[in-house]
């Protein structure tokens, strides 16, 4: 993820304090957890994603297992038992979209 920042940065095309990450669905699981576990990004925006993984007790992704079955996995990979660390604004988007 640096690289690629640092690509931006060192060309012009970006300002390393103004980036921010965006996701939907699974990408604001991925988002979340990058704002958790890096120090990359300024802001991020999850829409309509599961970014607490116990509220998806029956399995996700390709994990086919049970929250009861993995519990440990659950929790290490879910970013709300670490949004204590989250040091940049974070808007989580919930519900429909009207089109």
């Amino acid at each position: 993820m640096g690289a690629a920042i640092d690509y931006l940065v060192e060309n012009g095309i970006s300002d390393r304090k103004r980036i921010a990450v965006a996701g939907r669905s699974y990408g604001a699981f991925s988002t979340a957890n990058l704002l958790v576990h890096g120090d990359f990004f300024r802001t991020g925006i999850a829409v309509s994603g599961a970014c607490i993984r116990t509220l998806t007790p029956f399995g996700f992704q390709h994990e086919k297992r049970s929250f009861w079955e993995a519990m440990g996995f659950y929790t290490r990979m879910s970013p709300f038992y670490y949004a204590d660390q989250v040091n940049e604004p974070l808007l989580i988007m919930r519900g429909g979209v009207v089109m």
